[in-house]
């Protein structure tokens, strides 16, 4: 049996990333779901559907922390027009998980 073409490797590949795109969920639920791996995943992600390069003024700079309802600091993060505020004190387990979840929902 010959292998398939890399136009061929294409197309399967477009068709699967659309295909976790309207399934609404994460990539990593998906690709376990699918029996894929998240590299390979990624790799071709990133080979047919590249971003864009971010510009410094996709980002909003907060120039002072202010001060949040629960007394502590509030953290604001804007991308593409998405907001995401985190009060208190977040340790980089949370921050981690507030920028994965940003890159994945931007798929």
């Amino acid at each position: 049996m010959p292998h398939p073409s890399i136009e061929e490797k294409r197309q399967k590949w477009k068709k699967e990333i659309l295909k976790q795109i309207e399934s609404g969920q994460s990539i990593a639920q998906w690709c376990r779901e699918n029996k894929i791996l998240q590299h390979h995943f990624f790799y071709w992600k990133k080979r047919l559907f590249p971003e864009p390069s971010l510009t410094r003024s996709e980002f909003v700079e907060i120039a002072e922390p202010k001060k949040g309802r629960t007394g502590g600091t509030k953290i604001t993060i804007e991308y593409q027009g998405i907001h995401v505020s985190l009060y208190g004190n977040p340790d980089a387990y949370v921050l981690q998980q507030c920028f994965t979840s940003l890159k994945e929902f931007s798929c």
